[in-house]
């Protein structure tokens, strides 16, 4: 999908649901059909929003490859190996539907790169391999590609061992449409600006 095409699609998407994910930034799906299926999707960090709600909770996995370019702004990757230890200092979390169901397994988390990333650079994110992203900029924005998608499965996620005790944790991702389109739209304004084009 070409710069171009982003916009025209992101404009035709004005109906549709913004949703704010539980690290910091906004989702919009760029692809018709089911919200887990392979496609593309926008995603957009800025100072305007709410920070992330649990900073313990950004080691994920997911259950399709990703592919993911820097349009606006910077991000820090950092890819993990996730091993089972019964001594681990983390718990291994399971992301169902609206909350975060504690699968009780230790793991032990380390980090095994750290990737520095601005406007025009991609990255790719193997199915299964944990990471996380954050963004070093007040305003980053991001076109998100979802491969091969395992619907059979849910994502992985690592949290801190003091949640031993709590079964779920809610994943609730609603968020104010007025303000998510207000940032949405200064994306698109400063992508307008950047790659040299009007509409």
């Amino acid at each position: 999908m070409n710069i171009t095409e982003l916009v025209e699609t992101i404009e035709a998407k004005r109906s549709a649901e913004i949703r704010m994910h539980p690290y910091g930034f906004l989702q919009l799906s760029l692809s018709e059909g089911a919200w887990r299926d392979s496609g593309y999707r926008l995603h957009v960090w800025s100072d305007e929003l709410p920070p992330m709600k649990r900073p313990e909770f950004q080691v994920h996995d997911h259950i399709y490859g990703v592919r993911s370019q820097i349009l606006l702004g910077a991000l820090r990757d950092i890819q993990y190996i996730i091993e089972e230890d019964g001594q681990g200092e983390y718990l291994l979390f399971k992301a169902t539907p609206g909350k975060l169901l504690n699968t009780k397994q230790k793991v032990s988390c380390t980090k095994r790169s750290v990737s520095y990333l601005s406007a025009g650079d991609k990255y790719f994110v193997p199915k299964g391999d944990f990471h996380s992203s954050e963004s070093l900029a007040p305003l980053t924005a991001t076109l998100f590609q979802k491969l091969d998608a395992d619907l059979s499965r849910s994502p992985d996620v690592v949290g801190s061992s003091y949640y031993e005790k709590t079964e779920l944790l809610s994943d609730d991702r609603t968020f104010d449409q007025r303000l998510a389109w207000r940032v949405i739209d200064t994306a698109l304004e400063e992508m307008r600006k950047k790659y040299c084009f009007s509409f």
